[in-house]
C-alpha cells in the first residue's frame, strides 16, 4: 500500500495547496500592503503634480505670524508676487502688516514692515490694491481705520473707516467721501457655507477675477449623493447655471467642492477646485479644470495641495503661485507650476 506521504501532488493538487495557503498569505501581508497603498495615495493626494505643469519651488523664511500666516496674495505678472500678513511677535498686541514682494520669480524677496500697531486685522485683495481693516479691542464691533496698499505695495496709506463689519467682510467708506457714492463692500468669498437659492449648496463660492458676473460653486445634495461643480452666470440681474461637472471621481466620494481661485475670458474658464472627501475626513483632492468652449466641456490636471494660492492666465501660459510650510518649522514652501494655455 502507498503511504499518503508519497502520493505525487498532480496539478489539481498543487491548485488546491496554492488555493489554500494564498488566503493565509494575504491576510499575513494585507497590513503591510494597506500601509503602502494608504502612503502612496496620502503622497498622490498632497504633492503629485501633473505632467503637464513645469515647476519651480523655494523656500523663505517666515516671517508671519501663525502656522504660515500669509493672509493675501497679489500676482501683478508672471514674475513679480506679493505676500501679505502680520509679523509674529509673542505679544499679540504689537502686531504690524507685513509685505513680501519678489520681481524674480520667486528667486529673491524684499520685506517691507509697516509702523502700524494692531491686535487683530483682516486683508482684501480688490482689483490692483490691498486693503487691511484694523481691529483693535472691540473686534469686529463699531468703527475700524482702514489702510490701503497699492503700487509696489511695499508701504500703506490710511484710507478711512469702516461703515460695519464681520468675519470675512467690511463695507469701507473713504475718509473724504458720502456713505451713498464711496462706500463698497470687501469679502472673503470661502470663508463660510453661502447658498445661492438652489444654485449653490457647499462649502463656498468664488468670483471670476474682475468680474462678479460669474460665480464658481458647489452644489451638494447628500440625499441623492448629487455633488457638481456649477458656473453660474448673472443675466438680467438673476444668476443661473450656465455650466455644471460632477465633483473629481475617487474612491471616497467627494462630498464637498470649496474653490479657491476662478478666471474667465471670453470661452475659456480656469478654476482651481479643492474636492473634500468623507464628511469625517480631512483629505482633499486638488485639481485644475480648464474648458475651452465656453464651458460645454471640461479638462482637468491634478495639482498638489497646498495652503494658499492664487490664479494667473497669460497670453501664453497658466501660473498658479502655491504656498505651504510642510514640517520644516519657520519656512514658507513656494511653488509655482506652469502649464501652456489651453488653445481650443
Amino acid at each position: 500500500m502507498t503511504k499518503l506521504s508519497e502520493i505525487r501532488l498532480t496539478k489539481f493538487g498543487w491548485f488546491l495547496t496554492i488555493g489554500c495557503l494564498f488566503p493565509i498569505v494575504f491576510l499575513f501581508l494585507a497590513p503591510f500592503l494597506l500601509g503602502g497603498l494608504s502612503k502612496i495615495n496620502d503622497a498622490w493626494e498632497t504633492k503629485w503634480t501633473s505632467f503637464s505643469f513645469e515647476k519651480e519651488t523655494y523656500w523663505i523664511d517666515n516671517v508671519f505670524g501663525g502656522y504660515m500666516g500669509v493672509e493675501e496674495i497679489a500676482i501683478e505678472n508672471e514674475n513679480t508676487f506679493t505676500l501679505f500678513g502680520a509679523s509674529d511677535s509673542v505679544s499679540r498686541d504689537k502686531r504690524h502688516p507685513i509685505a513680501m514682494r519678489t520681481t524674480d520669480g520667486g528667486k529673491n524677496w524684499k520685506l517691507s514692515r509697516e509702523p502700524i500697531n494692531f491686535r487683530y486685522a483682516q486683508f482684501f485683495h480688490r482689483c490692483d490694491s490691498v486693503f487691511m481693516v484694523r481691529y483693535l479691542e472691540t473686534r469686529y464691533r463699531g468703527e475700524h481705520q482702514v489702510y490701503v496698499s497699492t503700487g509696489n505695495y511695499m508701504n500703506w496709506e490710511y484710507f478711512g473707516k469702516t461703515v460695519y463689519s464681520g468675519l470675512g467682510y467690511a463695507r469701507v467708506k473713504q475718509e473724504d467721501s458720502s456713505f451713498e457714492t464711496k462706500s463698497f463692500l470687501l469679502e472673503k468669498e470661502n470663508i463660510a457655507t453661502w447658498s445661492y437659492g438652489d444654485l449653490c449648496s457647499s462649502l463656498g463660492k468664488k468670483y471670476a477675477q474682475s468680474d462678479k458676473n460669474w460665480i464658481i460653486c458647489g452644489y451638494d445634495r447628500p440625499d441623492s449623493s448629487i455633488h457638481e461643480v456649477h458656473i453660474l452666470h448673472k443675466y438680467k440681474g438673476e444668476y443661473k447655471i450656465h455650466s455644471s461637472f460632477p465633483n473629481k471621481w475617487h474612491i471616497f466620494t467627494a462630498v464637498g467642492m470649496n474653490p479657491s481661485d476662478f478666471y474667465v475670458e471670453d470661452s475659456l474658464f480656469v478654476a482651481l477646485l479643492d474636492f473634500k472627501m468623507s464628511n469625517s475626513g480631512v483629505s482633499w483632492l486638488h485639481y485644475l479644470y480648464y474648458s475651452t468652449d465656453g464651458g460645454k466641456s471640461w479638462h482637468n490636471r491634478k495639482l498638489p495641495r497646498f495652503s494658499e494660492e492664487r490664479l494667473m492666465v497669460t497670453e501664453d501660459k497658466i501660473l498658479i503661485l502655491g504656498l505651504d510650510e510642510y514640517s520644516q518649522k519657520g519656512r514658507i514652501l513656494v511653488s509655482i507650476l506652469t502649464m501652456p494655455r489651453p488653445k481650443r
